[in-house]
């Protein structure tokens, strides 16, 4: 059940990670075919937190309004061949700098799990990242992953409560 690996501190057994039979990137298939969507994002009140409905401003505070919406798109992969994927990816992320509302883009490397690259996007609207998803740069990235995933990755969108850019 556990790797021969420790956690951070040195002390604590990392469990093992089971990877899925699916190695041939259907996922890609998947998300061109279906177009598949992600859940309809929730309103949220100035808290973070779902607006109750409520009109009235939080206790303690007033309403202020949010200038800069961003969503984030974040894909998670689990590599079979970790430095064929740092390449098909590497080159993902300097293409998809020039889609049409992408705002930054950044490929990550795990440093507590071997294999794991991560892939974090922000868009200027839900829209921008959802129409990105069935870009031809998005479907050339899945393709070429083939052979290269122990498993599908993990897609997920979300609404940026709070990232501005520092810029």
């Amino acid at each position: 059940m556990f790797r021969g690996a420790s956690g951070p501190a040195g002390d604590t057994p990392v469990p093992a990670r089971r990877l899925r039979s699916d190695t041939d990137c259907s996922w890609a298939r998947t998300y061109q075919r279906e177009r598949r969507g992600w859940p309809a994002t929730r309103e949220v009140g100035q808290s973070g937190r779902p607006a109750t409905g409520s009109n009235e401003p939080p206790v303690g505070g007033a309403f202020v309004e949010d200038e800069v919406r961003t969503a984030v798109m974040t894909m998670v992969f689990e590599a079979s061949d970790p430095d064929g994927l740092l390449t098909v990816l590497a080159k993902y992320v300097v293409m998809a700098r020039g889609e049409p509302g992408c705002r930054n883009i950044d490929l990550c490397n795990s440093f507590s799990r071997p294999n794991r690259l991560v892939v974090i996007s922000k868009w200027d609207s839900e829209e921008s990242a959802r129409e990105h998803v069935g870009s031809p740069t998005m479907v050339e990235m899945a393709e070429a992953c083939t052979g290269l995933l122990a498993g599908p990755p993990d897609i997920d969108l979300l609404e940026g409560l709070s990232a501005h850019d520092l810029n």
